[in-house]
């Protein structure tokens, strides 16, 4: 008689760059179906990348304003099993920008933790010369109100033209806006502000961006709303419930900011399985065959180590991993990867006792302010109190963020922040929304390489991402790993498809570069609001 044994299989020991939403998604489905062991590098000392939360004196500071809404089920429910959530709703709907995700949540209300999910209302407009339009730019009585009637007529004579002549090739994001919009709007609201967000003119921007991000307008839906609007206001104007009721959006929302999600995740992670090493950063691959082979790092103590990893899951800037591989990867796509833009952002947190557009019967319950003054640099204000209560230490008084977008070559970035404070002061006092001597406290956070910009050399990518394709154990992943403009869903789903690639073995890295390309995450087409036009450069 006899037997035959089995070798034990090796455990595979796998790399994550990165913990932010991709790079803790990616840790938490490793952990969740795999025997892997798993190490996280993070240059930083904090967790949660751009969706962090940062605490200064009890006032929370949400970097880029995360609005937690997903049309994919898989993240909705992944969020629900890390936060439950606190509503008197079981059927929880979210909406935005008329996109609609509804949820049985019954199994994931929860009353008794302090870790949860609120359902909150979205609310955002422009403000333009000291008055408030709609956002997204809607065509009703306010609009007409404010921009005048002659202004409107242009605007609306200027979208009619554009449908019989459109531009036939859409080379740039001008010629995408012009076509969508009308030269008129587009001059109005979209030129100069894509300018102060992206730092170039529209014209050297791709149309794929706005493809990925932008909503359409209907001729006939904005003519139509209009002469309602003039014709029958008490219908269709300013302060109808039933109107701004079916307007209301809603989104999931942590008391505590966004951050309070992933350091919950963190606290899910089985630390003898996943190494999180914070002030690490990754310096440079070995790469042989179509596999890294090892990663070279210098940990939190300065010193340099190398590791051998089965499988590396990469949120790395593109440009630093081509500066990683060195002379292995040819000049030109070292060239291409090196020179792919970034846009950096940095916000000042400004505490105060009111802001001028207030009275005491009325107040701002907008969630951000689009500033789209030519005369100044600040881009967004958001109004951190009204994303929660908990955001901000003394409820009596306003905690808000005037966003930055700027690179990080510009003088702005390395001045002082007690010149930054002075200036976000100065601008905001300029366009009308605060008194300086109302600011009781103020604070500076500077985030690098925050969205991806699709100019320069970013038509060349295909060559970038190739190579990175060749590298079979190897996977992109989130908003700068893939150099591409993800939401915090879109990084989250980019992670799991990376996983499940691996764990299945899959070297064709194609349904990961899909990843917000897809047509459910278009924000045009048959998921469109026709009568409103966005602007939503930045979340």
């Amino acid at each position: 008689m006899s037997s035959t044994s089995t070798a034990p299989t090796k455990r595979k020991h796998v790399c994550i760059i990165g913990a932010g939403p991709a790079g803790l998604t990616a840790a938490y489905e490793l952990q969740q179906h795999s025997d892997c062991t798993i190490t996280l590098f993070e240059k930083t000392e904090a967790i949660g990348g751009i969706s962090q939360t940062v605490n200064y004196k009890g006032n929370r500071i949400d970097i880029g304003g995360h609005r937690f809404f997903s049309k994919s089920e898989w993240v909705m429910r992944w969020w629900f099993n890390i936060l439950p959530i606190r509503s008197n709703e079981k059927n929880i709907t979210t909406t935005y920008q008329n996109k609609e995700s509804t949820i049985d949540a019954a199994e994931y209300i929860d009353e008794s933790t302090e870790d949860f999910f609120e359902v909150r209302p979205r609310k955002s407009r422009i403000f333009y010369r000291r008055r408030f339009f709609d956002y997204p730019v809607k065509f009703n009585l306010n609009t007409l109100l404010s921009f005048g009637i002659l202004k409107s007529l242009r605007i609306g004579m200027s979208l009619i033209y554009i449908r019989l002549f459109p531009i036939k090739n859409e080379n740039n994001l001008e010629d995408f806006y012009i076509n969508r919009f009308g030269k008129e709007l587009y001059l109005t609201f979209f030129k100069d502000y894509t300018k102060k967000v992206w730092g170039t003119e529209c014209r050297n921007l791709s149309a794929e961006w706005g493809r990925q991000r932008i909503k359409d307008v209907s001729l006939r839906k904005m003519i139509r709303h209009q002469l309602r609007s003039i014709f029958s206001p008490t219908k269709q104007g300013i302060g109808n419930k039933e109107v701004e009721q079916s307007l209301t959006e809603y989104f999931l929302y942590p008391p505590k900011g966004p951050g309070q999600l992933w350091e919950k995740v963190v606290d899910r992670l089985d630390k003898r399985r996943v190494n999180i090493q914070l002030k690490t950063e990754v310096l440079n691959f070995d790469v042989s065959d179509n596999l890294v082979r090892k990663v070279h790092y210098r940990d939190s103590h300065g010193i340099v180590q190398e590791k051998i990893f089965d499988a590396v899951f990469s949120t790395m800037p593109l440009k630093h991993v081509f500066r990683g591989i060195g002379n292995q990867v040819s000049e030109g796509i070292r060239h291409t990867a090196s020179n792919l833009p970034y846009r950096d952002f940095l916000i000042v947190g400004l505490l105060l006792k009111r802001l001028k557009p207030e009275s005491n019967d009325e107040k701002l319950t907008d969630n951000w302010l689009y500033i789209q003054d030519k005369g100044v640099k600040v881009g967004r204000i958001q109004l951190f109190h009204n994303w929660s209560t908990s955001m901000i230490s003394d409820p009596s008084l306003r905690w808000v963020g005037a966003e930055y977008f700027l690179n990080t070559n510009e003088p702005l970035w390395t001045r002082k922040d007690t010149g930054i404070v002075e200036l976000a002061k100065r601008e905001l006092a300029q366009i009308g929304l605060i008194d300086p001597s109302d600011v009781v406290d103020a604070t500076v956070v500077r985030m690098p390489k925050a969205y991806p910009r699709y100019s320069g050399v970013y038509h060349q990518m295909p060559q970038v991402r190739k190579y990175i394709d060749n590298i079979q154990n190897f996977y992109p992943m989130g908003r700068n790993g893939m150099h591409k403009y993800n939401n915090q869903d879109h990084s989250m789903l980019s992670a799991k498809r990376s996983v499940d690639h691996f764990l299945h073995g899959n070297f064709d890295k194609g349904l990961i570069w899909e990843t917000n390309t897809e047509q459910n995450y278009h924000e045009q087409g048959s998921m469109s609001t026709p009568d409103k036009a966005s602007i939503d450069h930045v979340e």
